[in-house]
């Protein structure tokens, strides 16, 4: 899992590489232990799930099922409507910068 963090110059600090060092393993560690943690997650709710038998709400969980419409495939519709890709380009939104910070 990887945290995004928007950043812009003026709030980039410089400091010692020592302390930048100590602050990277740490940051490691916990995105480490985030990583574990989040299988653990997953694999429980796996369990209960499995075990519930559907909707139900006991012992501090509530197990819920929830029906979502799909997502409308707009790149289908730019070319169904005969536009190229070159012409769906005009209507891009403005490009986002941000920062990636994970473990690797």
């Amino acid at each position: 899992m990887s945290t995004q963090t928007e950043i812009n110059q003026e709030t980039i600090v410089e400091f010692d590489r020592e302390t930048y060092e100590d602050l990277c393993s740490e940051l490691k560690s916990l995105l480490t232990t985030e990583k574990e943690i989040a299988k653990r997650k997953d694999d429980l709710k796996k369990a209960v799930l499995k075990l519930s038998g559907g909707n139900r709400m006991e012992y501090g969980i509530k197990i819920q099922e929830r029906i979502t419409r799909g997502t409308i495939d707009y790149k289908a519709i730019v070319e169904d409507m005969g536009f190229s890709a070159e012409e769906a380009e005009a209507y891009r939104k403005e490009t986002r910068t941000y920062w990636d910070v994970r473990s690797y």
